[in-house]
């Protein structure tokens, strides 16, 4: 015989809403949603039946509240993975994830924002990028989370008491969803938030297949999320050590005045200028005529070095006019027509608002493989938590990346190698100006405030797929 639904007042526990908390972007998302996720009725859960710590064992407090308030009933949460006939375990998501890890990762985030275009009810979507976000900033991995638990929140009727069991997979995207929103929170010290989180989790799947139980402790301590890692033997491999450095950076990126964007960047701008009424000129390999580059040496001498006196006027021989070029058409500031690169539409809105130069060039600065784009991820983020040396930040990445990467024969990449393309994935910062110092001698260098604030913006395009809605 099943037992008796509990009655409104013998319940001891309902669901909180964690969605009016949350960002403008996770609530205009929800609210959008026309037709939240289904709930199904599943058998009775009773905590007499379950397992829930070895005999004898004391049980942590938010257990034993959980045991006293009786049998409940469970429920599935429907799951939506559009692009793949809504197979979980072997379709888009599992795609993404081995993506992921093959160093493919802005391929990987690409298919998952494309799920969540296709329906953005994806928990699962959501849940990842907040996965893969969560590497490099808990405030960028938040906004993800967020989502997806305001979404999944949506099938929840208000005085929802009962529970969603692991058991029942379709459950999970939520489930780690809600993990990962209260990690962010525990990682930003919003201890007292992740407390209401972490104690829900056990509420919704009282088995507490995430681990939960063990955090609240913790959590309730006020223990530090990086010293709870350090007191249980966990490790972040190298990459992870280094962007976790980086939180509160991409939490909160600068901002630049039209002006200083102006200034700062002064040779796309200029660039973007001369194109503006008649184009620049190109030749028949549709590379910059010789007049434009001449012109360009003269007026961005650092692009040259300065104990060389014979000035170049092809495009082939000054990589930063080259790089400049490239970078303005595929950011799509510049197009070609015939044998003239033309101001676009795109173009004509940065002149008018110059500010916006990171964001828009964001996308594009980090060009090449997945070797190429980890190591500019790295140099970025050495560059951004210090003043290295060029050797210093060679050795940083270095120290990283052959962890990870190998020759095609499987061997261990040479330091040249790395510093290699180190130097390569800089180049363009050097082309728009954004670097001080003279990279032509032994002397360091380093980026100026916009090359920073360039950076910065590079960091979260990569963590997040593209800017936050």
């Amino acid at each position: 015989m099943e037992p008796d639904r509990p009655s409104t007042s013998q319940a001891s526990w309902r669901y909180p809403r964690f969605t009016p908390r949350a960002g403008d972007g996770a609530r205009r998302l929800a609210a959008a949603v026309a037709t939240p996720l289904a709930l199904e009725e599943r058998e009775w859960w009773d905590p007499a039946e379950e397992y829930l710590g070895e005999p004898g064992d004391p049980l942590e407090s938010v257990v034993q509240d959980v045991v006293a308030a009786g049998p409940r009933q469970a429920w599935e949460m429907e799951q939506v993975v559009p692009l793949d006939g809504g197979n979980p375990d072997d379709g888009a998501i599992l795609t993404a994830v081995q993506m992921h890890s093959a160093g493919q990762g802005r391929e990987a985030l690409e298919l998952l924002h494309a799920l969540i275009a296709a329906d953005p009810r994806c928990l699962d979507a959501h849940g990842h990028l907040g996965n893969f976000a969560f590497a490099y900033s808990p405030g960028l991995g938040l906004e993800f989370f967020a989502r997806g638990v305001a979404i999944g929140e949506r099938s929840l009727p208000e005085g929802f008491d009962g529970v969603l069991p692991w058991g029942w997979i379709d459950n999970r995207p939520f489930m780690r969803c809600l993990h990962g929103y209260g990690l962010c929170l525990w990682r930003l010290r919003r201890h007292e938030e992740a407390v209401e989180v972490f104690e829900t989790l056990i509420w919704l799947n009282p088995s507490d297949n995430v681990g939960a139980r063990f955090m609240l402790e913790d959590v309730r301590a006020g223990v530090s999320w990086e010293r709870h890692e350090e007191a249980i033997g966990q490790v972040r491999d190298g990459r992870e050590a280094l962007l976790e450095r980086l939180g509160p950076v991409l939490d909160k990126p600068p901002e630049l005045a039209p002006e200083q964007a102006r200034e700062g960047f002064e040779p796309l701008f200029w660039l973007l200028e001369c194109a503006r009424e008649d184009g620049l000129p190109l030749t028949e390999t549709g590379v910059l005529g010789r007049s434009v580059v001449r012109e360009m040496l003269e007026r961005f001498p650092y692009w040259w070095p300065s104990t060389r006196s014979d000035l170049p006027n092809r495009e082939s021989d000054v990589r930063y006019a080259a790089i400049l070029r490239e970078l303005a058409r595929a950011a799509g500031l510049l197009h070609k027509r015939k044998k003239k690169l033309l101001l676009t539409k795109r173009g004509r809105g940065l002149l008018e608002h110059p500010e916006e130069c990171p964001r828009v060039l964001a996308p594009d600065l980090i060009g090449g493989d997945g070797f190429d784009r980890e190591v500019a991820e790295l140099a970025f983020a050495v560059l951004l938590k210090g003043e290295p040396s060029k050797d210093e930040m060679v050795d940083a990445v270095s120290g990283v990346v052959t962890q990870r990467w190998r020759t095609g024969d499987g061997d261990e990449l040479p330091r040249y190698a790395v510093s290699g393309t180190v130097s390569r994935v800089l180049d363009p910062l050097h082309a728009l100006g954004a670097m001080s110092g003279d990279q032509w001698e032994d002397e360091d260098v380093k980026p100026t405030l916009c090359g920073r604030t360039l950076m910065i913006a590079t960091l979260r395009d990569q963590a997040c797929g593209g800017p936050l809605p």
